[in-house]
């Protein structure tokens, strides 16, 4: 009986264990190409170096790319994040998607990647929007503070998404 659990366990853990390491995986070096591709502007808003990051992988997260633009009122966060946890989520969404509420999701297409457009509403009352773009292993976000759901789109599109989705897909 026990033998029987521990063959299980180390199925599991074999199985496990070369599916993360299947996926693909980028580094900092190519965390750091990625931030160089991202604009300088996005809708006349500057970017906000203190912000800036590439950080290593941690656990099953990968390395993750950020960036700010604009301020509180209105302002752009883009990251870039490698074997994202809601990459299996988004991905079942958008293969099959049950979208009950038109105006709280949106699937669309930036550049030749199939995206999912979220409305999230703020404690206070305010509405912003995510975009969620999966790309094999990596996820690519783009939040919008003080834009609306076409500005979210608007500024997607100067984003070189099949530039970074060619990066880490290597």
């Amino acid at each position: 009986m026990i033998m029987k659990k521990l063959l299980i366990f180390s199925v599991i853990y074999c199985f496990a264990f070369t599916t993360v390491h299947a996926q693909k995986i980028f580094n900092v070096s190519t965390g750091k190409q990625i931030l160089a591709l991202l604009p300088a502007t996005v809708k006349n808003k500057p970017i906000k170096k203190a912000n800036d990051g590439v950080k290593p992988g941690k656990g099953f997260i990968g390395v993750t790319v950020h960036r700010d633009y604009g301020d509180n009122i209105q302002g752009i966060r883009v990251e870039v994040i490698n074997r994202s946890p809601s990459l299996i989520n988004i991905n079942n969404f958008l293969a099959s998607p049950t979208i009950t509420d038109p105006a709280k999701y949106l699937i669309t297409v930036i550049d030749g990647y199939k995206a999912l457009v979220q409305t999230l509403y703020t404690e206070s009352g305010k509405v912003n929007y995510e975009l969620l773009v999966p790309m094999t292993a990596t996820l690519l976000t783009v939040k919008a503070t003080g834009y609306s759901r076409d500005d979210l789109l608007a500024i997607a599109g100067t984003i070189p998404v099949a530039k970074i989705a060619k990066m880490v897909e290597k």
